[in-house]
């Protein structure tokens, strides 16, 4: 039940990291790199930490390469992803 859980949360931060880019709104995606910060850190994923530390900072200083931030995280999440199917 546990892992479902973490499969369906995980779906949903793709899913709304996709939605923000799409839109442009770096506010959202900030908030959503802060959140998935401390996950990372749950997950004692250091790599995606980094990556999301990079993605918020990013976006609260308007730097060009958010956009393949957002790239580089949505991969990883989608690895974890894979790695939590059945």
């Amino acid at each position: 039940q546990l892992q479902a859980e973490l499969m369906r949360s995980n779906q949903q931060d793709i899913e709304q990291l996709r939605d923000f880019s799409e839109t442009r709104d770096l506010a959202g995606i900030a908030q959503l790199a802060h959140r998935l910060r401390g996950s990372a850190a749950l997950m004692c994923n250091d790599y995606l930490l980094e990556l999301c530390k990079e993605l918020e900072h990013g976006c609260r200083t308007g730097a060009e390469d958010v956009p393949a931030q957002v790239r580089q995280v949505k991969k990883e999440l989608r690895r974890i992803q894979h790695m939590l199917e059945p």
